[in-house]
Order: structure tokens, then C-alpha cells, then sequence
């Protein structure tokens, strides 16, 4: 049993090649740093444009779909 998970892992060492000790070429997280503190204007996209246009109109629309939707919420 022993010979066994010795030829295995001799094994496994000839067919994956061992990885190499390298690491990012820079520290990553003064970047991220900077780019959690600085602080940007919120952007509404098209997107949210229309999802709102649609929930006004689905509003206006099927006013007894009110309670359901905000039950399920």
C-alpha cells in the first residue's frame, strides 16, 4: 500500500510541473486603495432609466399588482 502512494505521487510530480514561486510584478492594493477612497458622482445608465420607466408603468398600469409586489418584497 505503501509503494503504491509512493509511485503515485511520484507520479503526479513527473506529470505536473512544480509552480513557480512568482507573484504579482507590483503590490496591488495601494491601487485598490486609491480607488475605494476616491469618491465619483453615482452614474444612472440607460438601464436604470427603463427599469424605472417600467415599474411607473406597471404601476400605473396594473395598480392591483401593487400589494403582490410588495408582499414578495
Amino acid at each position: 500500500m505503501i509503494e503504491d502512494i509512493t509511485s503515485i505521487k511520484e507520479a503526479l510530480r513527473r506529470a505536473v510541473p512544480p509552480v513557480g514561486g512568482h507573484g504579482p510584478e507590483r503590490d496591488l492594493w495601494p491601487a485598490l486603495a486609491r480607488r475605494i477612497t476616491v469618491r465619483r458622482e453615482p452614474r444612472i445608465v440607460w438601464l436604470d432609466w427603463i427599469v424605472a420607466a417600467a415599474a411607473v408603468s406597471a404601476t400605473v398600469g396594473l395598480p392591483a399588482m401593487v400589494p403582490a409586489v410588495l408582499y414578495l418584497l
